[in-house]
């Protein structure tokens, strides 16, 4: 029987990440991880909430892996990124080799951290998490913060994604031929090697 730890980083997350626990079965308990530095955050997640967890979960994103990647070191705990589908409560579904080869990974130890793709798990409705308030206070302070300006969504979460290669020839052409169109459609960009290097 497991005793699942919901972590989200943003409310979008939670009702995939509910229907993640749905699949896992067992016990879950939620919590909503406000904005804060990766070291605070998993610092927080380990010290207040995950004792006694089996397994440990959040949806893939660039946050959370910074994040449940320290919560692993700090929990000596096995990780799983990018799981695609729950088998059992010690067997899931990963991506292999840019998802040529779809691997099924068997957990060995118990507590087990794991980011889910937010694709393979329906979304399920419910009661908002409950923010983690106990967050540890920093020694370093965000002074400012720059981000593209675009509200694409993340290549790991989209329905719909326009990619491009070497023929573009240059970014400002890639940027007004794909961007463009996946902007109209309400898609991530993806890219070939050759158009990425």
């Amino acid at each position: 029987m497991s005793n699942t730890l919901l972590v989200s980083f943003t409310s979008s997350d939670e009702a995939r990440l509910r229907g993640f626990g749905d699949k896992l079965g067992g016990t879950v308990c939620c919590v909503a991880v406000p904005e804060a530095l990766a070291s605070d955050a998993a610092a927080s997640i380990v010290s207040d909430r995950s004792s006694g967890f089996s397994h440990v979960v959040s949806i893939s994103s660039m946050r959370s892996k910074d994040v449940m990647a320290r919560v692993a070191g700090l929990l000596d705990a096995a990780m799983i990124t990018d799981v695609l589908e729950v088998i059992d409560t010690g067997s899931f579904k990963r991506p292999m080799v840019a998802g040529g080869i779809i691997a099924t990974i068997e957990v060995l130890e118990f507590p087990v951290v794991i980011t889910a793709r937010a694709a393979g798990f329906t979304a399920t409705e419910g009661e908002p998490f409950a923010e983690l308030t106990s967050l540890a206070p920093s020694k370093i302070r965000i002074t400012s913060k720059s981000a593209r300006a675009g509200t694409r969504p993340e290549l790991t979460q989209a329905k719909v994604v326009v990619s491009g290669g070497r023929p573009l020839r240059d970014a400002e052409t890639f940027e007004r031929v794909i961007g463009g169109f996946a902007d109209r459609l309400g898609g991530a960009v993806g890219a070939t090697r050759a158009a990425v290097d």
